[in-house]
């Protein structure tokens, strides 16, 4: 399909896409730390001169002698207030809830009062009464304090995922009439404030503390603060504790300001009631006009970067950003927010990636047919090392040094017999997943897999002076990724047997002038097979030769297991084991004694001695007893036999 006609379904598809991950509320967060992001770069504004507050906040508690777990007496409301009348102030608002009669009913008439004297706005709120159903309940003030009181205002906030950014406009059920505690404070009694919507957001000044804040027993005495403070201001009361109590508690919220801590309620309330009476609260178009215009976007810039070249559409997109960036910061401050953080960070991205991919499918195609037709038989990396070598294609192969590694695991027929072939399959290739990474991870070359068996090679089509090493720290590795295999219990518990050995060898591509495979042939890799399987005599996980043995660089932890003569070689062999982790050492003294007095044909004392192994070190253990049944054998033997034939120790493996 040509790159034009993929365009307009790619495009649709990308506009649906977006519309609903737009409207999702993880498109609607994304936009909403967008405001955040905005708000910052912003930073503080001067707040509104006309606004203060007053806080009952830790220091007021303790110089009017209030217990922190006691409510605030009414009388010092109706003090604050009195004093707040004399001082000329325009209106007081109570972000305090009053509910029901206090225990000093003085208090409550002195107070009810005191809301008379001057323009009050109070408190009420909505909860929910949890009985056989639940119920929406509107909780108002005490009855004299509402007939006294030019208002009684709803004091709830709403949070977008936990910060608080919009205006309360939305009043139902129960409060359904009443307006929210910045409308009441700004004059607004009955109708909405010209202008505002249900998505717009509250503009900030800046993190708590912007708007000017006194505290409780400050704002008593005339003497600390003068009437200049107060008069033909608005004030706000209400709880501004940072200790003692819990967020809940302490009435404090996340707002778009949030690394400066949370701001307390009374302050957003108050910075909500300076935005209307401002008239400069962040405006929000409708969810339509927002879906068009960004459909529009997205459908000119998708366009752009999928039609052109990778190394000019990545400026489209840069570009794009750039501008809509300028753009949207610049309406920010001018009281418009405009949408696009989904589309700039996630969706345009993802165009030029698909694009991206897409041109270099079909600009690069014939280099990556070749590619891929390498790859047919060869890993990435060898893959790679042909295309710059084009005449190791041609059959044959070298003679080389290198390390051949085995891998098998144990009982593997038992396992699967009860499997189904799909559960194998899927085992098998989660158990591939998780190990054969460890050889890519040493620079490895895997030959192939056999059923449920690895072959792999180092030191060649790549030269390694240490291939012994990165083979012994591979299967090393690849024993810690089995364990952690079988950590997770989603697959029978397997285990992982391996067989390495180092020699001359021959590697290339073997086969026909058709067909043919890279691989690695000859005594060397014969070798290496059969060492895997003599795990299962010793009971170890790793078994390695010695001639690979003299190439390691000592930084692993082996204990020679003794020299075994296997099938189809004449030769004996030193097998080493290799742990993950170091051996005791008394253990590791016992078990080269034992070795010893087995070699010299002192089977009393080689018993004894494995005995005593198998309590020192348990990792042992298994080898110690298939070496107690080997004393008992060679023990019955001919022992003219033994030296006639020049037996020195080794055990004869006559199967594969």
């Amino acid at each position: 399909m040509k790159k034009a006609a993929l365009l307009i379904p790619l495009l649709i598809a990308a506009v649906i896409l977006h519309a609903a991950v737009f409207l999702s509320p993880w498109g609607e967060r994304l936009e909403m730390q967008a405001v955040d992001f905005w708000f910052n770069l912003r930073g503080p504004l001067k707040p509104p001169g006309d606004i203060v507050l007053v806080a009952l906040d830790e220091d007021s508690y303790e110089e009017l002698g209030v217990p922190m777990n006691q409510a605030w007496p009414r009388s010092l409301h109706a003090r604050l207030l009195k004093r707040l009348a004399r001082a000329g102030a325009k209106r007081a608002v109570f972000d305090v809830l009053f509910l029901g009669q206090s225990e000093d009913s003085g208090a409550d008439s002195e107070l009810a009062q005191a809301l008379s004297g001057l323009p009050s706005v109070i408190g009420a709120d909505l909860g929910t009464t949890v009985g056989e159903h639940k119920v929406q309940e509107l909780f108002l003030p005490y009855e004299p304090f509402r007939a006294a009181v030019s208002q009684v205002a709803i004091v709830g906030l709403p949070e977008d995922y936990g910060v608080v950014r919009r205006f309360n406009t939305a009043m139902a059920g129960p409060a359904k009439g009443y307006p929210s505690l910045a409308e009441a404070a700004a004059g607004y009694s009955g109708m909405r404030p010209e202008g505002l919507g249900p998505r717009d957001f509250i503009n900030y000044y800046g993190p708590r503390g912007t708007i000017e804040t006194y505290s409780y027993y400050e704002a008593l005495d005339p003497d600390i603060l003068p009437d200049s403070a107060f008069k033909d201001k608005i004030v706000f009361i209400g709880i501004a504790l940072r200790t003692g109590l819990g967020p809940d508690q302490k009435d404090s919220f996340l707002t778009p300001f949030n690394s400066a801590g949370r701001t307390f309620g009374v302050e957003i309330h108050a910075t909500a009631a300076g935005n209307l009476l401002q008239h400069n609260w962040i405006k929000r178009f409708s969810a339509g006009f927002e879906l068009l215009y960004l459909s529009g976007l997205l459908i000119v810039l998708g366009a752009l970067i999928f039609l052109i070249r990778p190394v000019f559409s990545w400026t489209v997109l840069l570009f794009g950003s750039v501008v809509w960036a300028a753009v949207t910061y610049n309406l920010f401050l001018r009281g418009l927010y405009l949408p696009g953080a989904l589309l700039f960070t996630v969706f345009l991205p993802l165009l030029f990636l698909a694009s991206t991919l897409y041109y270099y499918f079909v600009v690069l195609k014939a280099k990556r047919q070749t590619e891929r037709a390498f790859g047919l038989y060869l890993p990435a990396h060898l893959a790679k090392e042909v295309a710059k070598r084009p005449d190791a294609l041609k059959p044959g192969g070298e003679s080389v040094v290198a390390t051949a590694m085995f891998t098998d695991i144990q009982d593997f027929t038992s396992i699967t017999e009860k499997m189904s072939a799909e559960d194998v399959a899927a085992m098998l290739n989660s158990y591939f997943t998780d190990t054969i990474g460890a050889i890519f991870e040493e620079d490895g070359t895997l030959i192939k897999f056999i059923g449920d068996a690895v072959f792999a090679i180092w030191g060649a089509p790549i030269r390694q002076k240490d291939h012994a090493t990165r083979a012994v720290r591979a299967a090393v590795a690849i024993q810690k990724r089995v364990n952690d295999f079988n950590s997770r219990k989603e697959y029978p518990e397997l285990i992982t047997r391996i067989g390495i050995h180092s020699g001359k060898m021959v590697v290339g591509n073997l086969g026909s002038d058709r067909r043919f495979d890279y691989t690695a042939i000859g005594d060397s890799v014969n070798l290496a097979s059969r060492l895997e399987g003599v795990n299962k005599a010793f009971g170890t996980r790793i078994i390695i030769s010695e001639d690979t043995k003299r190439l390691l660089d000592g930084s692993f932890e082996t204990v020679r297991v003794g020299a075994i003569a296997v099938k189809g070689k004449s030769e004996v062999v030193g097998v080493y084991a290799v742990f993950e982790e170091k051996l005791r050492r008394e253990g590791k003294q016992l078990w080269q004694s034992a070795l010893e007095k087995f070699s010299e044909r002192d089977w009393d004392k080689a018993y004894g001695l494995f005995e005593e192994v198998k309590q020192a070190e348990p990792r042992l253990c298994f080898a110690a007893d298939y070496y107690l049944l080997q004393v008992a054998d060679y023990s019955r033997r001919d022992q003219k036999y033994l030296r006639d034939t020049h037996w020195r120790g080794e055990i004869v493996f006559k199967t594969k």
